[in-house]
């Protein structure tokens, strides 16, 4: 450890003989020394001796008295500094020493000091350290220059004792200034004092001054000096504490003690901690710590704080378009703000208003209406300028912030329609957002966004676009209309993709029929005009569940053929019925087929009369066909109702039956068994004296043909049922066709009966002024499906309807192909419940949306026709004409002639 002595000449007091009686009441009991104990402490001597004392200096203390007569001198460092007292004797140099008599001590120490000293510079805390060792116990000893007593304090062995300037029950170093200190050991009898010293501080810490206070915008003042550096007896150099007061007289507050290298300093606004409000001066001035001692200060220097310039104002039009928001940044102390604005027509802009005051410091936004506040409300369409300034109390900004601009824009007005959004895949989905529009008058961009995924897929300026959903689902297709200033609004549409959608041509093609399997394959039968020379052919065509075609057959003869019904048996047979000229017994012939679920012909025949026989729809109950149509050999001029019934295996006739009543009779709307094959259904028309026809259904004995029931519906016009449909779970029978009830246009006629032929409810659907024809109709449970066409003038759409068991629509869908002509012939329902449709098109692809068909009561006479049940004596023949595969195009669009089309469409979609 270094040495204060080494560094300056130390004087030493020797203290003359301090006797004291037997017991000292102040000191304990402890083990003499005879080496005496080496005080270093921080300070100088003075330049001379020490002068007398004055007379009037020394005064009493409580519980001490004062020796009279005293002499002290001062003795070198290395002359004998530990004097020891035995009762009144001193050892020791008696020259140097003061002689006192007994009776003129008292049980206690007492000394006085003979100077007076400045007190000026002085540390508050003094550092003491001991060279030599110590006794195990003693007491270190202090008296101030102003003649107090001594004061003692025992202590243990320790290297280094601090007096601070706090003040405690014995001493405050601050106020004793120049001091002696003593070590005094007692050993019960005689005490002594070893190395006393005086301590005079003229050497304290040098004053640090400040450069630098700033002031000016924000919440801080910026203090900064030159680097410090002290060099101090004997202690380090510590660092530096800053001072604030609001007056430069103080009183002062520390702010914050910083490290020896620190230059400059920030001091903040803090609401709670530095209160004092904004363009009010303060007062700083630095100290340096040495040794923990705090050195005098420096120069006073003030600053204070301007409120900050606010940067940022961002004014922009909000999320409704009859108000724009105006914000700001924070400015830290402030509680309030002042928001000015001007609007921004062509030409010079004029001066800025007032706008509002915003009170509160944590409010940073204001929102500027069409409405409020009154008569400073904004407008559509109004560029305006805005600046802000803080305030605190009185006091505001000197400056106001840059401009920020902003103004209502108003958003984009979207409207968007949709044709062909609804149908089998592929999906081609015309959307319309043109209607669209900007209130601001400026241009429009759309964005398409076809799956709703977030990814805009195509962005154009015209709001007409065309997309093909390739993949069955449901979809939501997003239309995004940004305005030229962009602000966007969004507007959706769904689009359904259900099932699939297939076509196949050659030349000109018609579907009639369609039915499923218990795999879900579907089988369309119908017409093409493939080959030339051979007139029409029947053809049959064959796809999977997922639409891909499997086979495709056409029956060809030297003349015309058409296939016009289909049934499936449960080992997938396919059992066709139609109508040929090439060969048979007459004119036209009942022609049937049957093949295998490969395609293979198993067996051909035809079925007639030498006049004309047509066969029209077909059925399967247990191991029977039956098949109805209408026949002229009854009556050269009148048509009579036919049906066969046929064994399915061989294709021999069980019976053949007809039925007529004076009119024309003809069984082409079907037929069908009633639940567990109690009888057969069959529908069609009955012409009437006012050549009109009525609705003709009929229920006959499946083992006999025999008639067991009938019912004419007649509506004063034309009416014919194309279809009909058993429910088997009830037992009701429903038919479809058209009817002229509503002349001059046809509307399509739904009638439902129940197992007795009681009408059951009637009803007319379309709103077409020209042609309308209901072709199909299936039950699918609780509901039933109607398939057919529409028209006006020459254009013709498929309709696919939905009715509930009380004959309400449901649903209602409509299909165009590219051309605008197609139609819906043939309907069943799958095993997964999907409605499949056939037809016929010119177009490769029908798109079906949802659309809405007026409903009303169908009006009619229901009577009985009385009609007479006959035997026929037609002939079966087997035929060899060839059956071969078709040549025809999937998907081709041939525009000018009928294709064949087949839906299978999931209503869970759609």
């Amino acid at each position: 450890m270094l040495s204060f002595r080494s560094m300056f000449p130390i004087l030493v007091l020797t203290l003359p003989l301090l006797g004291c009686s037997v017991t000292t009441p102040v000191l304990n009991e402890t083990t003499n020394t005879s080496d005496p104990v080496v005080i270093v402490a921080t300070g100088q001597p003075p330049a001379e001796g020490l002068p007398p004392v004055p007379a009037d200096v020394a005064t009493d203390h409580p519980g001490y008295t004062r020796a009279t007569n005293a002499q002290i001198e001062l003795a070198l460092a290395g002359s004998e500094a530990c004097q020891r007292s035995e009762g009144n004797t001193q050892v020791g140099d008696p020259e140097s020493l003061l002689q006192l008599e007994p009776d003129e001590l008292e049980p206690a120490w007492a000394i006085y000091r003979f100077t007076e000293l400045s007190t000026e510079n002085l540390p508050e805390v003094v550092r003491i350290t001991f060279e030599n060792p110590l006794p195990e116990n003693f007491y270190l000893g202090i008296a101030d220059y102003n003649g107090l007593y001594w004061h003692w304090q025992e202590y243990h062995p320790v290297d280094t004792i601090l007096f601070s300037g706090v003040p405690t029950a014995w001493m405050p170093v601050s106020e004793a200034g120049n001091a002696y200190l003593a070590i005094v050991t007692y050993d019960g009898v005689a005490a002594t004092v070893c190395d006393v010293t005086l301590l005079i501080n003229t050497e304290a810490p040098p004053p640090v001054g400040l450069v630098a206070a700033q002031g000016g915008h924000g919440a801080e003042i910026g203090l900064d000096w030159e680097p410090v550096s002290i060099t101090y007896p004997g202690s380090e150099f510590e660092g530096l504490r800053l001072d604030r007061a609001e007056n430069p007289d103080g009183p002062w507050t520390p702010v914050a003690d910083l490290p020896p290298s620190a230059t400059e300093y920030a001091d903040t606004w803090d609401a709670d901690a530095n209160p004092i409000p904004y363009a009010i001066p303060l007062y700083y001035r630095l100290r340096s710590v040495v040794a923990d001692e705090i050195g005098p200060p420096g120069e006073v220097v003030s600053g204070w704080r301007d409120l900050a310039r606010i940067e940022v104002v961002d004014a922009t039009h909000g999320e409704y378009n009859e108000r724009l928001v105006v914000s700001w940044e924070a400015i830290p102390g402030a509680d309030g703000y002042d928001l000015q604005y001007r609007p921004l027509p062509e030409g010079e802009p004029p001066s800025f208003e007032p706008l509002w005051h915003v009170d509160g410091g944590l409010t940073l936004e204001f929102e500027h209406t069409t409405a409020y506040p009154p008569g400073n409300h904004c407008q559509v369409g109004v560029h305006y300028d805005y600046q802000v300034r803080a305030t605190v109390g009185p006091n505001v900004c000197d400056d106001w912030s840059e401009t920020g601009q902003g103004y209502i824009n108003a958003l984009p007005e979207t409207h968007l329609t949709a044709t062909n959004y609804s149908g089998p895949r592929p999906l081609t989905v015309t959307f319309d957002g043109s209607d669209s529009s900007d209130p601001d008058g400026g241009p429009l961009t759309y964005s398409w966004d076809w799956e709703s995924d977030g990814t805009y897929d195509l962005t154009e300026e015209t709001g007409v676009v065309s997309h093909t959903f390739m993949d069955e689902g449901s979809y939501q297709a997003n239309m995004r209309v940004t305005d030229d200033e962009g602000t966007s609004q969004e507007h959706w549409h769904l689009a359904y993709v259900s099932g699939w959608l297939h076509s196949w041509s050659s030349i000109g093609e018609f579907g009639a029929a369609v039915a499923t399997d218990a795999s879900n394959n579907v089988y369309v039968t119908g017409t093409t005009d493939s080959q030339a020379g051979s007139g029409q052919d029947g053809v049959i065509l064959k796809y999977d569940s997922s639409g891909n075609l499997q086979w495709a057959r056409r029956y060809s003869a030297t003349s015309d053929e058409y296939l016009m019904d289909l049934a499936l048996d449960a080992a997938g047979d396919i059992h066709a019925i139609g109508v040929t000229t090439s060969v048979g017994q007459g004119a036209w012939d009942v022609l049937l087929l049957k093949l295998s679920p490969a395609g293979n012909l198993l067996w051909q025949k035809t079925w007639g009369t030498t006049a004309s026989d047509w066969g029209f729809k077909i059925c399967r109950f247990g191991d029977k066909i039956a098949v109805c149509g209408y026949t002229y050999a009854v009556s050269a001029t009148d048509a009579a109702g036919l049906l066969l019934v046929i064994d399915a295996t061989t294709g021999a006739v069980d019976y053949q039956k007809s039925v007529s009543n004076g009119y024309q009779v003809a069984f082409e709307g079907g037929i069908d068994a009633l639940p567990g094959n109690v009888a057969l259904v069959v529908g069609g028309l009955c012409s009437l004296p006012s050549s009109g026809a009525a609705g003709y259904v009929a229920i006959l004995d499946p083992s006999t043909g025999l008639l067991l029931n009938e019912s004419m519906f007649d509506s004063g016009g034309f009416t014919r049922f194309n279809s009909l449909s058993v429910d088997q779970s009830q037992g009701y029978i429903c038919l479809c066709g058209m009817s002229s009830c509503l002349s001059p246009s046809y509307e399509q006629v739904v009638l439902m009966y129940d197992i007795n032929l009681m009408l059951v409810w009637a009803k007319y659907l379309g709103n077409s002024t020209d042609y309308d024809d209901a072709q199909g109709v299936i039950f699918d449970s609780d509901k039933l499906y109607v398939s057919g066409y529409g028209s006006f003038n020459t254009d013709y759409w498929l309709t696919l309807v939905e009715l509930n068991m009380s004959g309400a629509i449901t649903h209602y869908w409509q299909a165009y192909g590219d051309e605008s002509r197609c139609s819906g012939t043939g309907i069943t329902v799958d095993t997964a419940g999907h409605v499949v449709i056939t037809g016929g098109s010119h177009s490769a692809y029908q798109q079906f949306w949802p659309g809405e068909t007026p409903t009303q009561t169908a009006t009619g006479t229901v009577s009985v026709p009385g009609s007479t049940f006959a035997d026929l004596t037609g002939t079966v023949t087997d035929q060899l004409v060839t059956f071969m595969t078709a040549t025809g195009a999937v998907d081709e669009n041939n525009n000018d002639q009928n294709a064949i089309f087949v839906a299978d469409l999931d209503m869970s979609v759609l």
